[in-house]
């Protein structure tokens, strides 16, 4: 199933740090606090990582794993419900519905080591080694030996080995633990806890590298994933340092103030030793799944699951460096889904064209054409997953516990009622997102209907719903749902922002802008609302109300993606078409997989006379998700460049069937 490759044989280390960002780690890395990370950067190429919903470890990082949205591989959450006991576990290889990394390198004759990855119990049979996320958690005193779960260690003989490296927190010493807490034997433990959670995190980093450089250096690979969740959980400790230090006590920053840049500092010199133990011939990747906080305390990023408009999406960050890699150069719009495609080039394997995601082949050496396969799930041969077959559904588990519930044969008391009620609308509302970000409005509307049928007491999830029936065309739907919700606050105005996109589609101006009013009044609401007001306005011909909408939006979040577009847009209507295509390449920079970007840029650029350029910007819209608009502006680009008459009637054709099912609603 491999493409030829002329160069050989070629192996790739996949390295994830949970929970960073270029915020966090560029500082300390220019002022060379970070040798290795600092070396990679200069003969690399680096960029932002865009996350996806929801913003929890499991499902991003098996979406870095599988190169597949959390919809399609199925991982929704950490946890999941036990279809026999109704208990909640961890989230667990069986679960994963796509094939991973180091399953397809199996397949491929190639042999992979997998370190701590998430919802990786049982260890998968693959070629090669596989240590589940469960090896290292210590159980017992640490004079003890603690078991081994069982199935967390794939070979089994490898197991005895290993589990002498692991490192219990009570083993570390207070010098060991000084870096991080400079005031440690002033701290009383018996009435302040917080050491200890540093020293279970430090313990947990300290056995998965020592694990991982075993298996590296005694080992044959050619492919290693090994991930480092120290800085997440850690995540708490962001508050006590930088800008968010500024409010608290002296003593507290003094005590707590150092615990992220000695994570960092742990980190890197982690990364320096793995990079030795790979070679020069190995190719690097560094990822992250997201950024921590943003340095002044604000919440961790698995608040964002919580019901309610949270709209930003927030980034990690990426490497690329070794033989492969193309030196001191910036990627941009990389997301998650772009991580497995480009691992698979550099291993010198081809993606399937069922991943959503793009090589990021900017950021290697070569340029050669991308090639892929319809899909890896039909490829023959042994892959090493688990043979008796993925777990059921959270949902369709759930469904079950609660039928039998109903039965009399079981029970439940409220409080695992609400809990369980909570995570799978988690797990609904992370699917909707993901069928939203691939357009399949279909399915995002049945996936919110199951959210508010489990939480009926969240009007903001009711009012997602009616955004996803309007861009399923459900106009009437939408509407009656919008209707319910009109009130006062933010609710009220989201609920106004749908009826006025319902107005615009049904060609009623003047409704449309007195929904807008109402929307925007006393400037309340976010950044996302804000945009989708200026967009709305742009759509009207209000140019004056859409640039005050958009000032209300970049006051709030200048980086928020969706400010861009909005700007872009509304600079085609006043006539800056430069600024306008500046604007959509800041749009597509921030986010790549984003078909109207690319649309809104194509047009900007068929203005402005650059014909070639506009004619690569809409294909790439096209190729994303064809929409009529997109279809019209390339026939309009192909008419002059003298391009063939039957090439424009098809574009063409294509924009009147595209224009026919939305106003059908298909």
């Amino acid at each position: 199933m491999s493409a030829p490759d002329s160069a050989g044989a070629r192996r790739v280390l996949l390295v994830g740090w949970d929970a960073c960002d270029w915020r966090l780690a560029g500082p300390p890395a220019e002022r060379g606090a970070l040798a290795c990370l600092s070396g990679l950067i200069d003969r690399g190429s680096i960029g932002d990582l865009e996350g996806a919903f929801p913003l929890l470890a499991a499902p991003l990082w098996t979406s870095i794993a599988t190169g597949m949205r959390p919809d399609r591989h199925a991982v929704t959450a950490d946890v999941a419900c036990d279809a026999e006991t109704g208990d909640w576990i961890a989230v667990s290889s069986r679960q994963r519905r796509e094939k991973a990394l180091w399953n397809i390198v199996t397949q491929a004759g190639k042999r992979s080591i997998v370190v701590h990855w998430p919802a990786s119990h049982p260890a998968e049979r693959i070629a090669g080694t596989c240590i589940d996320d469960r090896f290292v958690q210590p159980v017992g005193a640490a004079d003890a030996s603690w078991p081994v779960p069982g199935g967390s260690v794939h070979p089994g003989g490898a197991e005895e080995r290993l589990r002498s490296l692991r490192v219990h927190p009570a083993e570390l010493g207070v010098e060991e633990m000084e870096a991080f807490l400079p005031y440690l034997r002033r701290t009383s433990l018996a009435e302040d806890a917080r050491p200890v959670q540093v020293a279970a995190a430090v313990a947990e980093t300290a056995s998965i590298h020592a694990v991982a450089t075993d298996l590296l250096e005694r080992e044959p690979w050619d492919f290693a994933a090994i991930r480092y969740p120290l800085l997440g959980r850690l995540a708490a400790f962001t508050s006590y340092r930088g800008r968010g230090g500024q409010d608290m006590p002296d003593e507290e920053r003094a005590k707590y103030g150092h615990v992220i840049d000695a994570s960092l500092r742990l980190l890197d010199a982690m990364l320096a030793r793995l990079v030795e133990l790979a070679g020069s011939d190995v190719s690097i990747v560094l990822v992250s799944d997201r950024g921590l906080a943003d340095g002044d305390g604000a919440a961790s990023a698995a608040a964002s699951t919580e019901p309610g408009p949270r709209w930003h999406r927030p980034t990690g960050l990426v490497v690329v460096a070794g033989p492969h890699a193309r030196r001191d150069h910036l990627v941009h719009g990389a997301s998650v889904l772009d991580v497995a495609p480009t691992v698979l080039a550099l291993l010198g394997l081809p993606a399937g064209r069922d991943m959503p995601g793009r090589v990021l082949s900017e950021a290697l050496e070569a340029s050669a054409p991308e090639h892929r396969i319809a899909t890896w799930n039909a490829a023959p041969g042994e892959d090493g997953r688990h043979p008796d077959g993925r777990s059921p559904d959270p949902w369709e588990a759930s469904a079950a516990i609660r039928h039998l519930v109903s039965l009399g044969y079981a029970t439940m008391t409220p409080e695992e009622e609400r809990r369980r009620r909570g995570l799978d609308a988690l797990a609904e509302l992370a699917r909707a997102a993901a069928q939203a970000d691939a357009a399949d409005w279909t399915g995002a509307v049945e996936s919110m209907r199951r959210g508010c049928a489990l939480v009926p007491d969240a009007p903001i999830l009711r009012i997602r719903l009616a955004a996803c029936l309007v861009a399923a065309g459900r106009h009437a739907e939408g509407r009656d749902i919008a209707e319910r919700e009109r009130g006062g606050g933010e609710v009220g105005r989201y609920a106004e922002l749908v009826l006025g996109m319902i107005a615009i589609a049904e060609q009623r101006p003047d409704e449309a802008a007195a929904r807008f009013a109402a929307a925007g009044s006393d400037h309340g609401g976010d950044a996302f609302l804000h945009c989708q007001l200026a967009l709305a306005h742009v759509r009207l011909g209000r140019l004056e109300d859409a640039e005050r909408a958009l000032d209300a939006a970049r006051a709030m979040d200048r980086s928020h993606p969706p400010v861009a577009l909005a700007a872009a847009m509304l600079r085609i209507e006043q006539g800056r078409l430069e600024e306008a295509a500046d604007e959509a390449l800041a749009a597509i920079g921030m986010r790549y997989r984003w078909p109207a970007a690319h649309c809104v840029l194509g047009i900007a650029l068929a203005k402005l006379g650059r014909l070639a350029d506009a004619s690569r910007a809409l294909g790439t819209s096209i190729s994303q998700q064809p929409s009529a608009e997109a279809h019209e502006w390339m026939a309009v680009v192909l008419a002059h460049s003298d391009w063939g008459v039957e090439a424009i009637q098809e574009h063409r054709r294509q924009a009147r069937l595209l224009r026919m099912g939305t106003s059908r609603g298909t």
